[in-house]
């Protein structure tokens, strides 16, 4: 249990580091909660940790469910995991090169998709915040 403690606490510090450095003033996690995901408990305890750090560094702290995520992007037909990676790449050239190949059936997801993972969160909370301003905007005229 001492080897968990640790890694969270390496984690931490180190996204708390990161946090600095950006200047960030926006947190946004993926659901974590056993409800919501398929998350270990160590890293649940890590991203309520984040949150805690979020909350305390003032800043605004966001989390979206798989099923936020795959709402966004069947705006624009993609409905699996690897065809919203493909419609990222499509439109960020810099991520394009590292889309890996389609996983088989029998093989591990391949690493390089946290990175398109880690897009569609972004991606689903400027879509969600957008659609908050333009709410408001619409309310307010």
């Amino acid at each position: 249990m001492e080897v968990t403690k640790d890694k969270n606490v390496v984690c931490l510090r180190r996204i708390e580091a990161l946090l600095e450095h950006l200047e960030a003033d926006t947190l946004v996690l993926e659901a974590f909660e056993p409800r919501n995901s398929a998350r270990t408990s160590r890293i649940a305890k890590l991203c309520r940790a984040l949150v805690s750090l979020g909350n305390d560094r003032g800043m605004n702290v966001c989390i979206y469910t798989r099923k936020d995520i795959d709402v966004c992007f069947s705006t624009v037909g993609a409905r699996t995991r690897y065809e919203i990676a493909e419609a990222i790449a499509r439109h960020v050239p810099a991520l394009a090169q590292r889309l890996p190949a389609r996983r088989k059936a029998w093989t591990a997801e391949d690493r390089r998709m946290a990175l398109f993972n880690a897009a569609a969160l972004v991606f689903t909370h400027f879509r969600y915040q957008a659609q908050h301003v333009f709410d408001e905007m619409a309310g307010s005229a």
